[in-house]
């Protein structure tokens, strides 16, 4: 363990005609408390011994926890910086087996919990815990019996669990100082596994909760939690890959600038050798805000699932991990509020014969008041055989899911969705909307990017599917469409009733692509102008599709094709024109 402080104090001497009177007064900034823990390695078990000993592998120790806790001496805020790291120890290795025995088990990793809290009466404040879990330790190695199967498909040893991590931080500053506060968990990784029974180990979940407050200044929080990878197979099947769940786990407080982030990313699945991968988890990432009377209001979210891992001989790839981010903020005052929601499915895991299934993957963000703006990311993974090799491409099913339906419409709110979902007859579907109540001309802007992988070349559209109405005009609204950074679409529209014939059900042509990885961005701005209605607002719902383009050697065929029909065609015109002939004759001649 490493622990160190330090600071120092200023003492003044102040007399009175009555008595003396001692003032201790914290030089603000310069004290500081670093707490380090790390947890003991397991050790590693004992190998089997020939009869007439045990012919088992003994199982690996588990790694030992860490803890590490700073700042909770100080509740009257003395330190303004206050970090805590924790690491939990691996897992020992099991130990191998002898003629006819058993492999040990791996131990499991280690758990690690870190929390750092900051307090400051003056000047800024921050906190930062970061926990680790420790990997789990490799199953022993099996030996086969006497004239049995060799040792990767024989004996019953398991790679050990990864550990858990937890982490927490808190940074408040009484004053109008800035703050930070920042916790970031990561699951160890589950051990490596050779038996045909016993999978890989999972990898470990955890925690991450941050928080952080001021008078007026400038507030940034930050959650962050990483699960840890399943263990690999050797003719076992791979380990799970573990989930990462966020859910408003970052929150602060100031009437400054407010930012908050959460990033959730889940474990890949390990990769097997005769046997099934494991498969990625999922990640969600769910962040809202309502109420507070910060100057401004940004959210993040961020979620990534897991990669399936890859199948080898006969066993199957692990199926990619499914990502939801969700993005929502609103504030009681007049603040600008900026919300962004990025999901990203995991890569399918690929093998010989077929890749696992490919990953789903959605993202909303919604922005309330006097000037709203709002974006909304979703990517898919591809199944592949190779990095370079992809093999089908990532879909999203039209009308499947909230991202396909118009938004409803909220006075000082935008909102933007988007997402993909393998197999289906499209690439991905969306919606954006902005509305303002009476009388007020309100801007809001919409955005949502949708990255993918085409396995050919392929004519890309975008449908729209319907619209939604408030009002009897608008100020102005802009719609632009662009791929791979080429302007494809892009409209203005004055008034209401232009923007409703346009946005009525139809396909845009958006060009041909070739195959590799593509982007398409949509973008939509709307102000609404001061009308005197209730409600002035406009939304709409769309999908990006994309039907194959026949190849140059597919048109060739279909043009031969042509031909021999249009000469098949001549050849019975010809005969009939000869079967048209008659001949004429005569008696006796």
């Amino acid at each position: 363990m490493t622990k160190t402080r330090s600071g120092s104090f200023l003492v003044q001497l102040a007399t009175t005609a009555a008595l003396p009177l001692v003032l201790v007064w914290p030089q603000v900034g310069l004290r500081a408390e670093v707490v380090i823990m790390n947890g003991v390695n397991g050790s590693n078990g004992a190998n089997g011994v020939p009869s007439p000993g045990n012919p088992d592998g003994q199982p690996g120790g588990p790694g030992g926890p860490a803890t590490a806790l700073a700042g909770g001496r100080f509740p009257t805020g003395r330190a303004t910086t206050n970090s805590a790291t924790a690491t939990g120890g691996n897992g020992g290795a099991g130990g191998n087996a002898a003629t006819n025995g058993t492999g040990g088990a791996g131990g499991a990793g280690g758990a690690a919990s870190a929390s750092a809290t900051t307090v400051t009466f003056f000047g800024g404040a921050a906190a930062d815990a970061a926990a680790a879990g420790g990997n789990g330790g490799a199953g022993g190695l099996p030996a086969p019996s006497t004239g049995g199967p060799p040792p990767a498909l024989s004996g019953g040893s398991g790679g050990g669990a990864g550990g858990a991590a937890d982490a927490s931080s808190a940074a408040s500053s009484l004053g109008n100082g800035a703050v930070t506060s920042s916790a970031s968990a990561t699951g160890g990784a589950g051990g490596a596994n050779s038996s045909a029974s016993v999978p890989g180990g999972a990898g470990g979940s955890g925690t991450a909760v941050a928080s952080g407050s001021s008078g007026t200044g400038a507030v940034a929080v930050s959650a962050s939690l990483t699960g840890g990878a399943g263990g690999a197979g050797n003719g076992a099947p791979g380990g799970p890959g573990a989930a990462a769940d966020l859910d408003n786990a970052a929150t602060g407080s100031t009437r400054g600038t407010l930012s908050l982030t959460q990033t959730a990313i889940a474990g890949a699945g390990g990769s097997a050798d005769m046997a099934n991968a494991g498969a990625g988890g999922a990640a969600s990432s769910t962040l809202t805000l309502r109420g507070g009377s910060a100057a401004r209001l940004v959210l993040t979210t961020v979620a990534t699932g897991g990669a399936g891992g890859d199948g080898g001989g006969g066993g199957s790839a692990g199926a990619a991990g499914n990502a939801s981010a969700v993005s929502d903020g609103a504030l009681n005052g007049s603040g600008r509020v900026s919300s962004t929601a990025t999901a990203t499915a995991g890569a399918s895991g690929g093998q010989f014969l077929a890749a696992g299934p490919s990953g789903v993957a959605s993202a909303q963000g919604a922005a309330a008041n006097v000037d709203g703006s709002v974006a909304a990311t979703a990517e898919a993974g591809v199944s592949e055989t190779g990095a370079d090799d992809p093999i089908a491409e990532a879909g999203a099913t039209a009308g499947g899911g909230s991202a396909a339906l118009v938004p409803p419409l909220v006075a000082g709110q935008a909102v933007a969705n988007a997402a993909l979902t393998p197999g289906g007859p499209a690439i991905g579907g969306g919606a954006m909307s902005g509305a303002a109540a009476c009388c007020e001309n309100q801007t809001f802007t919409d955005a949502a990017d949708f990255t993918f992988t085409t396995a050919a070349r392929e004519r890309l559209s975008l449908a729209i599917l319907g619209q939604t109405v408030a009002g009897t005009g608008l100020g102005a609204m802009s719609f632009e469409v662009t791929v791979d950074g080429r302007v494809a679409v892009a409209e203005t529209f004055t008034s209401l009733s232009a923007a409703e014939r346009f946005f009525s059900p139809r396909t845009l042509n958006l060009g041909v692509v070739g195959r590799g990885s593509q982007t398409v961005d949509v973008a939509y701005a709307i102000t609404t102008g001061a009308f005197n209605d209730t409600l002035n607002g406009f939304g709409f719902d769309f999908t990006v599709r994309d039907p194959p383009v026949p190849e140059p050697a597919t048109w060739a065929m279909m043009l031969l094709g042509f031909a021999a029909l249009g000469y098949a065609g001549y050849l019975r015109s010809s005969t009939l024109r000869r079967s048209n002939v008659f001949v004429l004759s005569t008696p006796g001649d």
